[in-house]
């Protein structure tokens, strides 16, 4: 189950790195309508967290305190991910929205399984 969990939080970061080098990025912007650039920011911070859980995923043993950081890491991007789709609805695109929204679910899932799941995530499978 541990390595599941994990597995899905490196398809994340290798989805991200691929978007970004196959120049996605222009593709998507109009579509997204979003002032301010804020996806920017974000797919900085989702290669910053897949980076951050592929080094976890690597480790035979992860640190307690690391784990509750992954958690704590997910949650707080869902909350993010869903103000910054209040925030942006008057201007974004429907797709914008759309993409904050489900971004922060998964996300916010994400966070619920590695809690429930964090002592088999102590150890790697």
């Amino acid at each position: 189950m541990c390595i599941s969990v994990v597995a899905v939080d490196r398809l994340q970061c290798r989805a991200s790195e691929r978007c970004a080098h196959a120049g996605i990025l222009r593709m998507v912007e109009p579509a997204l309508r979003v002032a301010g650039r804020p996806h920017i920011v974000m797919g900085v911070a989702n290669v910053a967290y897949g980076t951050f859980s592929f080094s976890l995923a690597r480790r035979g043993v992860r640190p307690r305190a690391l784990i509750v950081l992954l958690v704590v890491a997910n949650a707080l991007w869902a909350v993010l991910c869903g103000l910054t789709a209040i925030i942006v609805a008057s201007n974004a695109s429907r797709f914008g929205v759309a993409q904050l929204l489900v971004e922060g679910s998964l996300v916010g899932g994400l966070a619920a399984l590695e809690w429930r799941n964090r002592e088999l995530l102590l150890v790697a499978a």
